[in-house]
């Protein structure tokens, strides 16, 4: 049987059913941010040697496998990765003489100059109520938001190279690119 558990309810369906052994799923497919809090509840088994005795293990992408291992034992499989791209108006480039970007910063310029050329175009459209659209910018500049050492972790969200990606992510606010009334929400 298969159950789909709209996103919205899925937190408290999970927990309930890792609580209730009759109930509780032979196979689940999640996000990968769950898998830590999923472990923690005692919801999820090790599945390490299963894992490295599929041959196709050997092929999974480094990052992807990370995603689900929690202390050194990993807990599923990745069902596939997300890939991010970057879309832009070829005919707008193309009328400001703009080329691709291929840094952080030219994109963060290269919006700016298509703001400042095009008034009715926002350079790059932000949400800053997407907290995952902001951690690229933590991470290009170094930052990250938890460091773990000796099984616990510690917040570094104030590290100075986590405080300068949030401040080039909040850069992208403002009549600049995108005015904060409109792209905040």
């Amino acid at each position: 049987d298969v159950t789909y558990i709209p996103i919205n309810t899925r937190a408290e369906k999970i927990k309930a059913a890792f609580n209730d052994p009759k109930s509780a799923p032979d196979l689940i497919e999640y996000g990968n941010t769950d898998t830590a809090g999923y472990v923690q509840d005692g919801g999820l088994a090790d599945i390490s040697e299963e894992f490295a005795s599929w041959p196709q293990s050997k092929d999974t992408d480094a990052t992807a496998k990370e995603s689900v291992t929690v202390k050194g034992k990993t807990y599923g499989s990745p069902l596939f990765v997300g890939v991010r791209a970057l879309y832009y108006r070829t005919d707008v480039f193309k009328d400001l003489g703009l080329k691709p970007p291929t840094t952080q910063e030219e994109l963060v310029n290269t919006a700016e100059k298509i703001r400042a050329e095009r008034g009715d175009l926002y350079g790059l459209a932000v949400g800053g109520a997407y907290t995952y659209g902001a951690m690229p910018f933590l991470w290009a500049n170094g930052g990250e938001l938890a460091t773990e050492k000796d099984g616990a972790y510690r917040s570094t969200i104030d590290s100075a190279q986590s405080q300068a990606g949030i401040k080039a992510y909040t850069a992208l606010f403002g009549d600049q690119n995108c005015p904060a009334n409109k792209c905040a929400e």
